[in-house]
């Protein structure tokens, strides 16, 4: 499945990790440069620098044929999963 997770955190990053374990194809948009380039040399160039709210990154990153987009913000009261199908996000798991 192709996954796009936003944010390369410490929880992206976890996720991002066990998802390519299972051998999900992923993707994970991440806005700072340097986290991206680590990200890249440790997990494979799966990362794509930039903001996720810009349509010309959401277009890079190929969101219409994403399953299921995943949001990571660590200062929201929870953590959203956001299947490409849905109209909005559902709680995937309350943030402590």
């Amino acid at each position: 499945m192709y996954i796009i997770i936003v944010g390369g955190g410490r929880l992206g990053y976890s996720l991002t990790k066990a998802l390519l374990g299972e051998g999900h194809e992923i993707l994970l948009i991440e806005r700072d440069a340097v986290v991206c380039d680590i990200i890249n040399k440790e997990l494979g160039g799966i990362c794509l620098r930039g903001d996720a709210c810009e349509t010309a990154i959401q277009a890079e990153a190929g969101t219409g044929r994403a399953r299921c987009p995943a949001r990571m913000r660590r200062l929201s009261p929870a953590c959203w999963l956001v299947p490409a199908a849905s109209p909005g996000p559902v709680t995937l798991f309350p943030w402590p």
